[in-house]
């Protein structure tokens, strides 16, 4: 019996791309000098590790098709006097834990001043966090400052300051011609029509970063796939061999008597809103400290059940029909 690992099969569109990720394990196999052993029940244990030197990303599909990345172990047996073949595939799903709004690497404020074509107006914003989820508050405050030599900008009106957030898909991002495809999430604005003080303007702009409503028309949530966790048909920061998907916070402000400033600040999206990214952290830091202590080649031998064996753990199979169990664990290295 041969764990032919974990295959990932990436969709784009009509393109599709399939490729064994890791390694395969050989999980059993007859003793030396025999073509085959009389065997009515397995359980082998095992670690099946996952690369960290190749784009992983999480299961994941946007609607449509547009992008769909999942995952399925594969397990082979060869049996019997004829050497049958027979191969079983099992959804797998994957979830990344390595965007979580609380890790301290999002929690620093991201600072950037922008100054118009014409040296007229410069643009201030800072944003506390940098990661987002469904539903989470997203936050910037804004400075609009006029030339310090105010004889050139007293003229400036400032009409109008959006925020939006722009989901950038590319396909082919590694190829010579990468194709992007932009969606707008949501937007906020504030309509001023004032003309820029000599000490500037401040204002504070928040939307709620949107979620998908997984509810058909008649308000039932669609059956969950095995491979997809619904949380996944939320989009979020991913890299794959065929896409990337990116995300964007645009900050627009409009004037008259001066050029208008457009500023794209990339910001990472978990497919977990905070409260849930709150919850996690208890539990990554245990299993951190569980990997750690963990022997990696302890792991409980394979047991051969056989014919005349007494001690099947679920019972005896009537009509000599096989079973197979089995206990599978992933790692990331």
């Amino acid at each position: 019996m041969f764990g032919d690992g974990v295959v990932e099969q990436v969709l784009i569109g009509r393109k599709d791309q399939s490729y064994l990720v890791g390694e395969k394990l050989c999980l059993f196999q007859v003793s030396a000098g025999k073509s085959l052993e009389d065997v009515i029940a397995l359980d082998l244990p095992f670690i099946l590790t996952l690369p960290t030197n190749r784009p992983m990303p999480g299961s994941i599909s946007l609607g449509k098709s547009t992008v769909e990345t999942c995952y399925q172990l594969f397990v082979s047996l060869i049996y019997g006097k004829q050497q049958l073949s027979h191969h079983i595939a099992f959804p797998v799903r994957i979830k990344r834990y390595d965007t979580l709004s609380t890790f301290g690497a999002f929690r620093v404020p991201t600072v950037k001043s922008v100054t118009s074509a014409d040296h007229l107006v410069t643009v201030d914003y800072s944003t506390p966090i940098s990661s987002f989820g469904p539903g989470d508050n997203v936050m910037a405050y804004i400075k609009v400052s006029p030339n310090p030599d105010w004889t050139k900008a007293k003229k400036v009106k400032l009409q109008r300051i959006t925020m939006q957030i722009i989901e950038l898909i590319t396909f082919n991002h590694e190829g010579d011609e990468p194709v992007e495809r932009r969606r707008r999430l949501c937007k906020t604005a504030k309509q001023l029509d004032l003309k820029l003080p000599e000490n500037g303007y401040l204002c504070e702009l928040t939307l709620d970063f949107p979620s998908l409503d997984l509810r058909d028309k008649d308000g039932v949530i669609s059956k969950e796939r095995q491979e997809i966790p619904l949380i996944s048909r939320n989009g979020f920061s991913t890299t794959a061999s065929l896409y990337k998907i990116e995300y964007l916070l645009v900050i627009k402000a409009r004037f008259a008597h001066s050029k208008d400033i457009e500023i794209e600040q990339l910001i990472t999206v978990t497919p977990f809103d905070h409260a849930t990214c709150m919850s996690f952290m208890k539990n990554i830091s245990d299993s951190v400290e569980y990997a750690n202590r963990t022997d990696r080649n302890a792991i409980p031998g394979p047991r051969v059940y056989k014919p005349n064996d007494t001690s099947l753990p679920f019972g005896r199979l009537s009509h000599g029909v096989p079973g197979i169990r089995g206990a599978c664990t992933f790692m990331v290295t």
